[in-house]
């Protein structure tokens, strides 16, 4: 898996990323709470994260060389919406019961934790609601979602499975 290959394709296709801690090598966040912290590798670097997305192929490269365990997100809402499936909260049954009523995603990502992502478009405003069903979120308006390419706790990846180019 290339990050760096992954996350330029995402910035090229008008995806806005930020950087986020990362997962250090005994497992926790790279933030100062380590093993302790409750979100790891899945929470902005920066405090004014909405205003400082990544803009360049070469701040990207700067972020890698500096931080080359950095996690990335993509920031949700201007009409990007990201329907988030949590198999450990019962995702996956709750998907069942609403699949035949969603389009197909423009982007599909298996997160680390063996859930889904899917990315959808819309003109219309939607905001961030957890719980919707049992295991699913929504993330839009002044929300994130871990971007394909980073590393979860578990040691597995969030990997793009179709929609956007992927890197074989």
């Amino acid at each position: 898996m290339n990050k760096y290959k992954i996350i330029s394709s995402l910035i090229e296709q008008d995806y806005f990323l930020i950087e986020l801690y990362g997962i250090n090598e005994l497992g926790g966040c790279t933030c100062y709470k380590g093993k302790k912290c409750s979100c790891s590798g899945k929470h902005p670097v920066k405090f004014n994260w909405k205003d400082n997305f990544i803009k360049s192929d070469e701040e990207l490269k700067n972020i890698l060389k500096q931080h080359p365990n950095a996690n990335f997100g993509i920031i949700t809402g201007n009409g990007l919406v990201v329907i988030d499936i949590d198999p450990r909260h019962g995702g996956f049954e709750s998907l069942e019961k609403i699949k035949d009523k969603l389009p197909t995603p423009e982007m599909t990502v298996k997160t680390g934790g063996g859930g889904y992502h899917f990315y959808y478009r819309t003109e219309e405003h939607v905001g961030n609601r957890t719980n919707i069903l049992p295991g699913i979120d929504i993330r839009g308006e002044g929300g994130l979602v871990v971007a394909p390419g980073s590393k979860h706790k578990s040691g597995e990846y969030y990997i793009i499975e179709e929609g956007v180019e992927k890197d074989e």
